[in-house]
């Protein structure tokens, strides 16, 4: 997978970090054949935290001391696990693949039923708009559909291996299909925030953030104790404006979707925003309570891109 530490860190979205003593829960999960089980739905129990297995089953998760992790994959008889003994875990096949996954865990008290169903139906229905001829770019965040899951307006995790999931950058919506062609739209009034988890290991996180963008998702680059740091998307269609006279020309012979990125610094402690270009000296600026600290980070990446990568990797340094 690459760079799979990256969906560690966008988690924060839906990760409680009042304590100090959270802590990682790593380890592999399997069929009891031996196989990795890829796309297995990680969470812990009684948190918004969640996550899913990569391509060979493995997994990391941020939690809070002596808990359990409710581990759910479609075909599969879910189960509760202490946090503690969490590093191989098996999961047995059900009877009949159609089986729901997450049976098992609604049956000792767990909330899986209400994972993989609950509020999936709440939005409406769209038209998944593929690009036309020589159209460059997409109104949709991903190439391909995801995995994922949301956080409603209620603080539940929802989850549904049945759905895949993109967002829609024009309209700010998340959309969701079965069959890869027709697709529906979920409610943003039920919707809080939502991970994106890609077949070829792109993550991505969105969260509602009035204080950037009040009328679109905002995605998460870094959140912690101290900083967050937001990428505010705006897609622009613009369509082809080619023009000639038979000696010059101008414009594009060519529609294009245009996405215009901007960069936030959120300080949680004093509740200041700060937008930021990616450069060092505004970077610096927007650290500046921690002045030592972020100069060091800059002095240690002097070699490389300032980008999101980069600021991910800053938000974690400087949360810590």
């Amino acid at each position: 997978m690459k760079k799979a530490t990256i969906l560690f860190i966008l988690l924060g979205i839906v990760v409680n970090y009042a304590s100090a003593q959270a802590t990682y829960a790593t380890g592999t999960v399997k069929d009891d054949a031996g196989n990795p089980v890829t796309y297995a739905f990680i969470r812990n129990m009684g948190t918004t935290s969640a996550t899913f297995s990569d391509s060979l089953g493995n997994f990391k998760l941020l939690i809070q001391p002596n808990t359990t992790l409710e581990f759910l994959a479609k075909g599969y008889a879910g189960i509760l696990i202490n946090a503690a003994n969490a590093g191989n875990v098996v999961l047995k096949r059900t009877s009949a693949a159609g089986d729901a996954a997450g049976k098992a865990s609604s049956e000792s008290g767990g909330q899986g039923d209400k994972l993989l169903n609950q509020n999936f139906q709440m939005g409406t229905s769209a038209i998944f708009v593929k690009p036309k001829g020589d159209t460059r770019g997409s109104q949709y965040l991903l190439d391909n559909w995801a995995h994922g899951f949301i956080i409603d307006s209620k603080d539940s995790v929802l989850q549904n291996p049945d759905y895949l999931y993109n967002y829609d950058k024009i309209n700010g919506v998340m959309v969701f299909t079965q069959d890869k062609s027709s697709a529906m739209e979920l409610n943003k009034s039920t919707v809080n925030s939502f991970v994106l988890f890609s077949n070829d290991g792109k993550t991505a996180a969105f969260e509602k953030a009035p204080n950037v963008d009040a009328n679109n998702y905002v995605q998460v680059l870094a959140m912690g104790k101290k900083y967050k740091i937001y990428k505010s998307i705006n897609t622009q269609f613009v369509k082809s404006n080619y023009q000639t006279n038979g000696l010059s020309s101008s414009g594009n012979n060519y529609d294009e979707y245009v996405d215009d990125y901007t960069y936030y610094i959120f300080n949680v402690q004093t509740n200041s925003l700060q937008k930021i270009s990616l450069k060092k000296k505004a970077i610096k600026a927007a650290f500046v309570k921690d002045a030592d600290k972020v100069n060091k980070f800059i002095d240690d990446h002097s070699s490389d891109d300032i980008d999101d990568n980069y600021l991910i990797n800053l938000g974690d340094y400087m949360n810590e």
